[in-house]
């Protein structure tokens, strides 16, 4: 069955009215945040957290290579310590033994 031109020029007019209507909305949208100055807002919101990011990379680079530094001096340390304990116990040197327990009370 073919349309009629009244049914034709009805579904014509309803997609351009819904299409027209879509696009005005998105350009409204648009406009909208143009004017209210979201879009700056949202630049400057972006750029200050990139910012922050960094100096909080930035940061934790610095805390690992500190903590890096310090457990590098901690395992000398105690290899230093170890070295001179062996080195007391070659020479014959005793660690210092507590005196013994009094007997009597105080």
């Amino acid at each position: 069955m073919p349309a009629d031109d009244t049914t034709k020029d009805a579904a014509t007019t309803a997609f351009t009215i819904l299409g027209g209507g879509g696009l005005l909305t998105a350009l409204g949208v648009f406009l909208r945040g143009m004017l209210s100055g979201a879009t700056g807002q949202e630049k400057d919101t972006r750029d200050g957290l990139a910012q922050r990011n960094k100096v909080l990379e930035d940061q934790q680079d610095r805390n690992e290579t500190r903590m890096a530094k310090q457990a590098e001096l901690i395992d000398a340390w105690r290899y230093r310590a170890l070295q001179a304990r062996l080195e007391a116990e070659k020479l014959g040197y005793d660690r210092t033994l507590w005196p013994p327990d009094p007997t009597e009370g105080p």
